[in-house]
């Protein structure tokens, strides 16, 4: 229900999986951190 009701409201990705934690079920959505996407950058240029 959580779920369906954010995806219907557009909440973010971030916000859904906190408002998940909170009606106490695990998080659906992965999170990078800012390095894993400067690594990201560096390969695709050293390619």
């Amino acid at each position: 229900m959580a779920l369906h009701l954010s995806e219907r409201l557009e909440v973010p990705l971030r916000e859904r999986n906190a408002l998940l934690l909170a009606a106490g079920f695990a998080t659906q959505y992965g999170e990078r951190s800012r390095d894993d996407a400067a690594m990201s950058r560096r390969a695709r240029r050293s390619i």
